[in-house]
């Protein structure tokens, strides 16, 4: 199960009902989302994304996707990835795109959630790519991120390996 924004919002102040434990969970809140899960304000979130991104997806045993100009992928495992986005993935929108390839993601690869929702993020930062070459990227919205993830299609689709796209940095 993918969650994210407004059914976020109905666990604010209950994060102990998320449990990830025999099954799929992946959460993908900004730092607003975040602040509300966890009782803490915006500005605590940021000031430590890494330690709370990794210690929410351990005790919880999830995965957590804590959007921002910087995403930290957070796994059950304490395993965390940090990867830069593209001015146009912070639209309005955009995130609701991620959730989508996310779930469609797992679908196709659920003995993998790790590298099927990293593999989703990038190929989300790959159509941002795309597109922000086609227009301005402060100009790029969330919908014109749809056309060019079909392009990414067959470049990630080979050997049917898309996790593969998927690049850890720690």
């Amino acid at each position: 199960m993918v969650i994210d924004a407004d059914a976020l919002n109905a666990f604010a102040g209950q994060a102990n009902l998320l449990d990830g434990i025999g099954r799929t969970l992946v959460l993908t809140p900004h730092p607003g989302e975040m602040a509300r899960l966890t009782g803490l304000t915006i500005a605590a979130v940021e000031a430590d994304r890494i330690h709370l991104a990794r210690s929410f997806a351990t005790e919880h045993k999830l995965t957590l996707v804590l959007k921002g100009w910087r995403t930290l992928i957070a796994h059950p495992t304490g395993d965390c990835s940090e990867y830069q986005r593209q001015p146009g993935d912070g639209q309005g929108g955009s995130g609701d795109i991620l959730t989508g390839i996310i779930a469609a993601m797992l679908a196709q690869f659920p003995e993998d959630v790790a590298r099927a929702v990293e593999a989703a993020f990038a190929l989300h930062g790959l159509a941002a790519d795309f597109a922000a070459q086609a227009m301005d990227e402060h100009t790029v919205l969330a919908t014109r991120h749809a056309g060019p993830s079909l392009g990414c299609v067959p470049l990630s689709r080979e050997g049917r390996r898309w996790p593969d796209l998927a690049l850890r940095d720690q």
